[in-house]
């Protein structure tokens, strides 16, 4: 009597084990959000600095995502993200660094984070598949090189993809 009851205690815990499945939520994936390296200062005279990445593989959710950064003049800094898909897509994300260059130490110092989000809600259509940010910064000094980067993130039905763009440096003036 005792085998059989030890018996069923293992096919039990066999059982058990065998019907026994992780779920997972499916959320916003996390990410370590890195600063490029290989930012090169423009010369003075160049207004603007622009990055397009475009997706290289067939199935994507992501098609093109651009990143510009101007002088606008006064002190005003003009950035513009643009994220497009090549399907609707349930949410759009978009966080942009804003980073100024300290010459004195040879590094980029983080100044501003902005963050977006937009859902199909947010369209007159209820459609997603694009995105343009467009705006003016105002609050930070004029004479000194500016950059900005940022992650491009796309969700559909639990599938994410993520896109990185980022800038050169862009001397922002006080002059028009």
């Amino acid at each position: 009597m005792k085998k059989v009851i030890t018996k069923l205690v293992i096919l039990c815990l066999l059982i058990s084990t065998v019907f026994t499945t992780t779920a997972f939520a499916a959320g916003r994936p996390s990410i370590i959000y890195e600063p490029p390296t290989d930012t090169k200062l423009l010369p003075p005279n160049q207004s603007y600095s622009q990055d397009t990445t475009q997706a290289l593989k067939r199935g994507s959710l992501l098609s093109t995502c651009i990143l510009k950064i101007s002088n606008i003049g006064k002190g005003e800094i003009g950035i513009l993200a643009d994220t497009m898909c090549h399907v609707d897509v349930d949410a759009i994300y978009v966080t942009i660094y804003l980073d100024q260059y300290d010459e004195a130490n040879d590094e980029w110092l983080n100044k501003k984070v902005y963050q977006y989000e937009f859902t199909p809600d947010d369209t007159d259509d209820g459609k997603l598949h694009a995105k343009l940010i467009n705006f003016h910064e105002k609050s930070q000094p004029a004479g000194y090189y500016y950059r900005a980067w940022a992650y491009h993130e796309v969700e559909k039905d639990g599938r994410w993809e993520i896109m990185k763009t980022g800038t050169d440096g862009v001397l922002i003036t006080s002059t028009p």
